[in-house]
């Protein structure tokens, strides 16, 4: 099995779309760091979606965080404005 895991700030004008061609995937972590927009309330939308906070402090450390969130062993990360293929899913 697979987790994926988003690194998301201020996400808004592209989560939906990132996180609908995630929703096949049972296990999506998204680590936001404090988004001041409407980020947080539509990733609640997706029931496959465990939403976190931290602050930025760094990309390495943000997605080590994120990481240990996931609930299997392999991870995909995925940026906010990225929407995967269905080939790829």
């Amino acid at each position: 099995m697979l987790s994926i895991c988003v690194n998301v700030k201020n996400g808004a004008r592209y989560l939906s779309r990132c996180l609908s061609s995630l929703a096949k995937f049972e296990d999506v972590v998204l680590l936001d760091n404090y988004s001041t927009d409407d980020t947080i309330q539509i990733a609640q939308v997706f029931p496959n979606v465990r939403i976190y906070q931290c602050e930025f402090n760094g990309m390495g450390m943000v997605r080590n965080l994120a990481a240990s969130y996931a609930k299997n062993d392999w991870v995909l990360f995925v940026d906010c404005d990225e929407v995967l293929s269905e080939n790829l899913v």
